[in-house]
């Protein structure tokens, strides 16, 4: 197995939204990268680069206390 690493910068634009950028540290390869928290385990993130992508992810979060921007 290889091993990627990578440096990334980001920028919160928003509540619910994050704008990077990723550097290869191993080859010429950038990305800058949109998160966008649809809710607490829903995020769609959109990439663009050496090649474009866009996903829709969602998280399961077992044991542990709620994350602090769901208490109110």
């Amino acid at each position: 197995a290889t091993s990627k690493q990578i440096a990334t910068v980001g920028k919160r634009i928003g509540e619910h939204a994050v704008l990077s950028y990723e550097r290869s540290l191993a080859s010429a390869e950038n990305v800058v990268r949109l998160t966008v928290d649809l809710s607490r385990s829903l995020s769609l993130i959109a990439r663009v680069g050496s090649e474009a992508a866009i996903g829709l992810f969602y998280t399961f979060t077992f044991g542990g206390p709620p994350p602090a921007n769901s208490r109110q």
